[in-house]
């Protein structure tokens, strides 16, 4: 937190999450603040629900924070400036200094009071002010036998041994003793970081714009001793459909930090695809090695033919829209649900069909619709799979002509069809090449919803990111 920071809470008797300002209560403000610097702050206060504010019914309060030597805290409240009718006119306060050291004495305007606690462990005196006119004016006070203040360097020193200890799970002062653990021992990067050494962080981008100039970005701070160089080494891997495309970068003898960007970015095409980093930092002849596994682009099959029809007035039987060998009949009126780079929110998001969107009007009346969606699954080997999926509605699938049983689910009526939780087939067996998906969905008509997404995993839920779908 910035020195001198004032930053307002939400009072710790509060139940339960606080949404707006109209759920704190009104006559009462918890105020934490932190040493180091001068500080000022101006709390607004409205009454929370209406747009009254427009009318000018709404209140601010002066609130600055200062240190008179090194002994002395002082934070100056003003008076209340406006008027909101329905705020109370009486306010109480609770005011944490955080970072401080247990003071001799507090005092109100002047008047020392005993209204105070101090917590040791969080380094932080509490102190309560009680209802008061909020016109008036309120000073606090607290002075210490010595530094008010407890951060500073030795205060830094034992959070940063503390970190390293959580870290290691054991006592290690300095950063040598750190490299010289073993390679393989958790945490020791990181511990290294926190005792001076150098760190490196790894940033996914995956918004469209940002991810079209670049998926990832790798961040390396340099050491606390700029003039020790390191050595850097990193390998940017992209697995575009299963397929691995490696770039890797080198500088010798740096000492100052760098920013990495990843070499391949999204082209605008929706394929599956994950990227990998590993960094190698050599810094007084030990090697600290960073790596990260980005989260799956496009996780989801994103590529569906669909067929809907109406089953009473135009049914069409499973032996119509599929041959033997599972491939789906190219008469019938198939319309392509392909997921692209237009209206993405992010490179993440998974590819659902929306029916009830497209055919709200029709479910609503009640028709009797009902559909069949197909995929081309082209898998680079033969491989086990199961297909986790989300669908308010009954689901049947079939892959390359031989039925797949769908797992029983849990019933919950109290909970919305869109909020069901993730449903899974059986274990199917995908061949090298082509395989054919087909997919016998129907709505919930006394809902009138109806939609469907899925995604292939391995029999034990992990993504499956090498798989391409047409």
């Amino acid at each position: 937190m910035k020195a001198g920071a004032i930053l307002p809470l939400a009072l710790s008797g509060v139940e339960g999450p606080v949404s707006t300002t109209d759920a704190t209560p009104r006559d009462q403000v918890t105020l934490a603040l932190f040493p180091g610097a001068d500080g000022a702050f101006r709390l607004y206060e409205d009454d929370g629900i209406t747009e009254a504010y427009k009318e000018g019914q709404c209140e601010w309060t002066e609130i600055e924070t200062r240190m008179e030597g090194e002994d002395t805290w002082v934070v100056e409240i003003g008076p209340v400036e406006g008027r909101c009718d329905v705020l109370p006119a009486r306010r109480g306060y609770e005011i944490r200094l955080e970072g401080s050291r247990k003071p001799e004495k507090v005092a109100l305007d002047g008047v020392e009071t005993a209204d105070w606690t101090y917590n040791p462990e969080a380094l932080t005196t509490i102190i309560a002010v009680p209802l008061r006119d909020k016109r008036q004016p309120t000073t606090i006070t607290a002075v210490a036998e010595g530094e008010i203040s407890a951060l500073g360097e030795q205060h830094n020193r034992e959070v940063i041994l503390s970190d390293v200890r959580r870290l290691l799970g054991r006592d290690v002062r300095d950063v040598d003793a750190a490299l010289r653990l073993d390679a393989g021992t958790p945490g020791r990067a990181d511990a290294v970081a926190r005792l001076g050494g150098p760190f490196v962080r790894f940033v996914e981008f995956t918004a469209p714009e940002e991810s079209g100039r670049q998926l990832g970005r790798v961040i390396v701070g340099a050491p606390i001793l700029g003039s020790e160089p390191y050595d850097l080494d990193a390998t940017f891997t992209l697995f575009l459909e299963g397929r691995p495309e490696r770039h890797t970068v080198q500088i010798k003898d740096a000492t100052e930090p760098h920013i990495l960007d990843t070499p391949f970015s999204f082209d605008g095409q929706v394929r599956a695809a994950r990227w990998e980093a590993e960094v190698e930092i050599t810094w007084r002849g030990e090697t600290l090695t960073y790596t990260h596994q980005s989260q799956p682009l496009f996780p989801t099959i994103y590529a569906w033919r669909a067929l809907v029809y109406n089953r009473e007035e135009e049914p069409i039987p499973l032996e119509q829209v599929m041959d033997g060998a599972g491939r789906a009949n190219p008469e019938l009126s198939w319309r392509a649900y392909v997921q692209t780079g237009a209206d993405l929110r992010n490179v993440n998001q998974h590819h659902t069909a929306f029916f009830y969107r497209e055919y709200g009007q029709e479910l609503r009346a009640g028709v009797p619709l009902a559909g069949y969606m197909t995929a081309t699954v082209v898998s680079p080997d033969e491989r086990e799979a199961v297909v986790r999926f989300r669908a308010a509605g009954p689901a049947a699938f079939y892959l390359n002509g031989q039925s797949v049983e769908v797992l029983p689910e849990e019933e919950n009526e109290d909970v919305h069809p869109l909020f069901h939780p993730l449903r899974e087939t059986a274990v199917m067996r995908l061949r090298a090449g082509e395989n054919m998906l087909l997919v016998d969905t129907r709505p919930i008509l006394e809902r009138a919803v109806w939609l469907f997404g899925g995604a292939f995993t391995t029999p034990k839920g992990d993504l499956m990111t090498d798989l391409a779908f047409k």
